[in-house]
């Protein structure tokens, strides 16, 4: 069985570790291992690379699977869904989701990435079998703008 070890640059990083996860069935195993371990939570921020366009409560949700994987807390409706997990204790989790629309939720998130990350110290992806990943299906490869951290 896989075991999840404290890497050691989580000892020496000042900033938080930003880690970008993605949805999907294939990475859920290794958020039920991270969600095991005994990583000092306050050290590690947790980003979406994927979602679909859909509220919390719906079960195609890759925030709803994430947090269940990892037993973050469900945000209640008056505190900040980006500040809850570090409220309780646990990995905060930026979500891409907002009504409004997915173009703005999409700007809003890139934004954010640009602000607050910059680069990703850690990025884990899956694979669909018919060979997306990140929500990018291999027919959209030449419509990706390479410029933008996040695109609706």
């Amino acid at each position: 069985m896989a075991k999840v070890e404290r890497p050691q640059f989580l000892n020496k990083s000042e900033k938080p570790i930003t880690v970008a996860l993605s949805g999907g069935s294939t990475p859920k195993r290794a958020y039920d291992l991270l969600s095991k371990s005994e990583i000092d939570r306050s050290k590690i921020e947790l980003y979406m690379v994927d979602e679909r366009y859909v509220p919390i409560e719906d079960e195609r949700s890759n925030e709803a699977m994430i947090r269940s994987a990892l037993q973050l807390p469900i945000p209640l409706e008056e505190e900040s869904r980006q500040d809850v997990g570090s409220l309780r204790g646990s990995f905060p989790l930026f979500p891409m989701y907002k009504p409004g629309g997915v173009a703005e939720a999409a700007a809003d998130y890139n934004q954010l990435l640009r602000e607050r990350v910059g680069k990703f110290d850690v990025v884990l992806l899956g694979m669909g079998d018919d060979g997306h990943t990140a929500s990018i299906f291999p027919r959209m490869w030449p419509e990706i703008p390479l410029n933008e951290f996040c695109v609706a």
